[in-house]
């Protein structure tokens, strides 16, 4: 069900990474990008918005540090004057492209935590969501929301790679992701060879760098810059 590329952070536009942005998710779009990631956190005074986090692209996207309010990450001005969005934005731009699919990064809260949002405010896109998760003690809570698939983001090093492959035959997942440094010490073939799923890296932008991992056994690949043939 995966589609080769998945636009990372909304995707990238004017040579600018992450800001998912309205300009930039409009841009993936009519680029032919129909499955979207894009990065969850909280405000300071407990609202969701899109941003990757509130240090170095913060200070990229808006020339500040620090995790903000509501109003004043509303009211800032994005570099390039682009759309900043909350998650109430993004749901309601989802309702409006039926034929899309969000991806979830939520390192900074709760996969669970996004998932009850969006079955309490916009229900009907939980059937669209497909959520990664980074732990294993995430799993059963996503689970009991039922969305669309469930990545297993192998970004972290504290599971060795026959616990993950063992975790995930007890707790079946849609596909796994890892980095490239993952994917060059076998992983994505063990992936294949012990579950047979979808394996995803990021962030690829060079289609050399494409063809290279895909001889890794890499099926799909988060890009900021390139665009699907439709």
């Amino acid at each position: 069900m995966f589609a080769k590329y998945i636009a990372h952070a909304c995707g990238g536009i004017n040579n600018i990474t992450y800001t998912n942005s309205l300009e930039a998710l409009n841009l993936a779009y009519n680029n032919g990008h129909r499955f979207i990631e894009f990065d969850i956190s909280k405000t300071s005074d407990d609202h969701y918005v899109l941003i990757h986090d509130w240090e170095q692209t913060r200070k990229k996207l808006f020339g500040k540090i620090g995790r903000t309010n509501l109003a004043e990450f509303t009211e800032d001005q994005m570099v390039n004057n682009y759309q900043q969005l909350t998650l109430a934005d993004i749901l309601i731009w989802f309702k409006q492209h039926p034929d899309c699919y969000l991806v979830s990064d939520s390192k900074d809260i709760l996969p669970e935590e996004l998932l009850a949002y969006i079955k309490k405010n916009s229900p009907e896109l939980i059937s669209r969501t497909i959520v990664q998760i980074y732990y294993f003690n995430q799993y059963k809570q996503v689970k009991k929301y039922a969305p669309k698939a469930i990545i297993f983001a192998a970004y972290h090093d504290e599971y060795k790679f026959a616990e993950i492959i063992d975790f995930i035959k007890l707790n079946p997942c849609d596909a796994v992701s890892m980095t490239q440094e993952k994917a060059r010490a076998n992983f994505a073939f063990l992936i294949k060879k012990e579950l047979d799923l979808p394996t995803i890296t990021f962030t690829i932008n060079d289609k050399n760098m494409e063809e290279e991992l895909k001889k890794l056994a890499l099926d799909c690949f988060f890009t900021d810059f390139l665009t699907c043939a439709r």
